[in-house]
């Protein structure tokens, strides 16, 4: 298929980008997206830390004990990976079936 759409272009001459400094950062605008970015960080760990502490506190007002609540946490965080790896592993098939199909 790629042998009929003929030759490639030649690639365009690359540019030269000016190498930065650390002071760079403590100028816009570097600086405004350091500050947006540290502030999403922030924020998003903190969420994170909140709901972890959260969690086995919530299972003992179920009327788990520690060591249940702990458990279930871990069950939970496993099933949070166990998961996610499905939804990669199930991601990684169909794109190879679609280029399977396209080819």
């Amino acid at each position: 298929m790629a042998q009929s759409a003929g030759a490639l272009p030649t690639p365009a001459a690359a540019v030269a980008v000016p190498q930065a400094s650390a002071v760079d950062m403590l100028r816009p605008p570097i600086l405004q997206r350091m500050i947006v970015g540290s502030w999403v960080l922030i924020t998003i760990n903190t969420l994170i830390f909140g709901f972890v502490i959260f969690l086995p506190q919530f299972f003992l007002r179920q009327g788990l004990t520690i060591t249940n609540s702990w458990r279930m946490s871990r069950l939970r965080r496993l099933e949070i990976v166990m998961s996610s790896l499905s939804l990669f592993w199930t991601k990684v098939r169909c794109s190879a079936a679609q280029r399977e199909k396209h080819n």
